[in-house]
């Protein structure tokens, strides 16, 4: 997948609105603050029509199946999300926005399908600068197991200029990347990064990065010449 400058600027020409993009935030904020409050929005589909007959409000359907999606995301139920998705029409389907579109990436990434990384790669180049497309393909990402060139892909994917730098988020994938590299010190200065980064009002994501850096600190510590490379 090319990373160069002119490829950057040719994805960000298809980017989306910026109300679509803080409706797609404020989507996930409220679905996983529901979460944290032990009332997933799961609990409150009585079916599955959003996905199969959106009917004549396309937004009000658009938006159900993101919360659908995201609800489902965190638990890594990427099987359930791929049910989902086979139950919608291939008419309906052409029609999803990138957002729609990346989380069924995200449950093929996740579960190491056939044609996860084809996936990402259709949806990254129409995501333009669409944070939570990102965010969401670079979750699929880390969570597969065994796909091809997978810490190479996470860590190109990182890199993507819609990331802040200090994303803590972006830098906790990144320094599993570098482990999975068997890259010590590169993982360890990610991690701590991310840890600094990281909001103190979120005890459940420190205890994740927590539990990295001790999988990193148990890594074998690199010969000194080696270091810096």
């Amino acid at each position: 997948m090319a990373t160069g400058e002119s490829t950057h600027r040719r994805r960000f020409a298809t980017a989306p609105t910026q109300g679509s993009q803080q409706l797609q935030t404020r989507e996930s904020y409220l679905t996983w603050y529901a979460r944290s409050r032990r009332n997933s929005a799961l609990a409150h589909f009585a079916g599955t029509d959003h996905f199969t007959q959106p009917g004549t409000d396309r937004t009000h359907a658009q938006a159900l199946r993101h919360i659908h999606f995201v609800a489902l995301r965190p638990d890594f139920q990427c099987r359930s999300i791929q049910q989902l998705l086979d139950q919608a029409p291939g008419s309906e389907r052409a029609r999803w926005d990138p957002y729609t579109r990346a989380l069924a990436a995200f449950a093929l990434l996740g579960s190491s399908a056939p044609g996860a990384l084809e996936a990402l790669d259709r949806t990254l180049a129409e995501a333009g600068d669409n944070l939570q497309v990102c965010h969401a393909l670079l979750h699929g990402l880390w969570l597969g197991d065994g796909l091809p060139d997978q810490a190479e892909r996470l860590l190109e994917l990182a890199a993507w200029p819609t990331f802040d730098d200090t994303d803590p988020i972006m830098l906790f994938r990144t320094a599993t990347a570098w482990r999975s590299l068997g890259r010590r010190s590169e993982a360890l200065d990610a991690i701590d990064s991310a840890i600094e980064a990281l909001d103190p009002n979120q005890p459940e994501v420190h205890a994740d990065l927590v539990r990295e850096r001790a999988l990193i600190t148990a890594l074998a510590r690199e010969p000194r010449h080696h270091r810096g490379l």
